[in-house]
């Protein structure tokens, strides 16, 4: 199937080899402002730049998680900053659903810890390139230098380059640890929802990474854009950290989880909610899993409820994005932020923050006026 997309900065066109829920559930179209890239593959799934309903999220955590497989090996999922760190743990934690008890879930990151880095690379496209990855908690560190299966997730897969410089960076860092045993790795999984690689990409990814690789996704096609000589983009704001972040927590997936059935439990009695209104709940930054999870419940009892995310992401106003609300990030490190398609104000609204003092730091509330859930 072919489609053609005009944007104000290009034409897409794409041809769909195999999908396996229409293109239109799965994705809408818009402009970034960055002159790297300026086309966006929007997610209408992922719970970031458009409002998702949890259950929609779980049947695509779902799907993933049964393509990857359960496994007895021990398994290390990693989700890709900023937009994929929900969709990395809410895979992994498909997984433990579908049986698996071995498996870890961690995120890649763009804050800075108190802590030695794992790992750093890049991702170039990107409106802010550099990514970050912590080691393990210590209680962790011995399944996770025992990993025999990776699986990378990110959203969607162009080059498949930022995966690869993530593989190829961890093993290279594998072998350096001597509590490892990177031999014992037997497979590498990337994992996207949409994936634009050829099979000449695969077969010449499959030659740089040194262990058996295997694609997965949803859905399959390749592209081609034609760019808008006349348009001229330049980011706007600040898209990179230059002080560390205020309290950006090591427990929720920057230094890994252990996920398991009977984890996710959460008091919403203090909320007071209206049950014959519909809920928005937005998650922050690369915060994304547990208020997923919060969402998930809501839904579970009986609310009419969509979750979505706060990004650093500057995109046009146009295609999938119809309005847009520009705010200072909860972390206090001086970063533009933005929340894409914000809520009706028919809409109760839930914004959720991994610590206090990002709730003190936002300043969204003064916008949408919303009822604030920190984790505990």
């Amino acid at each position: 199937m072919q489609t053609k997309i005009q944007l104000s900065c290009g034409s897409l066109c794409l041809d769909i080899r195999r999908a396996e829920l229409p293109l239109d559930e799965l994705l809408g179209f818009a402009t970034r402002s960055n002159p790297k890239r300026g086309f966006l593959f929007v997610s209408k799934v992922l719970g970031k730049h458009w409002p998702c309903k949890p259950t929609k999220m779980r049947l695509i955590y779902d799907l993933l998680a049964q393509k990857i497989q359960s496994s007895t090996v021990q398994t290390l999922v990693l989700g890709m900053a900023e937009t994929a760190t929900g969709l990395g743990a809410g895979v992994a934690d498909s997984l433990v659903r579908l049986g698996d008890d071995k498996v870890i879930s961690q995120q890649t990151t763009r804050h800075e810890l108190p802590l030695e880095t794992l790992i750093t690379f890049d991702e170039v496209h990107s409106h802010a390139p550099d990514q970050l990855l912590y080691p393990p908690l210590p209680h962790l560190a011995p399944s996770y230098f025992k990993t025999e299966r990776m699986v990378l997730v990110d959203d969607e897969m162009t080059s498949g380059r930022t995966l690869k410089e993530l593989a190829v960076a961890l093993l290279k860092r594998f072998e350096q640890t001597p509590q490892s045993s990177v031999n014992v790795i037997g497979e590498m999984v990337f994992v996207s929802i949409v994936s634009w690689l050829s099979e000449a990409q695969k077969l010449h990814l499959q030659a740089l990474i040194p262990v058996p690789l295997r694609f997965e996704s949803l859905l399959e096609g390749e592209f081609e854009f034609e760019r808008n000589l006349d348009f001229k983009p330049s980011l706007p704001g600040q898209v990179s950290a230059k002080t560390k972040a205020n309290a950006p927590r090591d427990d929720l997936g920057r230094r890994g989880l252990r996920l398991t059935m009977n984890e996710h439990s959460f008091d919403l009695t203090h909320l007071q909610l209206d049950p014959r209104r519909p809920v928005s709940v937005i998650g922050t930054g690369e915060f994304t899993f547990h208020p997923f999870l919060l969402a998930e419940k809501l839904s579970a009892q009986g609310f009419d409820v969509l979750y979505q995310s706060t990004t650093r992401s500057p995109i046009l106003l146009g295609g999938a994005i119809q309005q847009s609300l520009t705010i200072s990030d909860e972390h206090g490190e001086g970063v533009t932020n933005y929340l894409h398609n914000p809520p009706s104000s028919d809409r109760q609204v839930i914004v959720a923050y991994e610590s206090s003092i990002c709730e003190q730091t936002h300043h969204l509330s003064s916008l949408i006026s919303p009822i604030a859930w920190i984790h505990p």
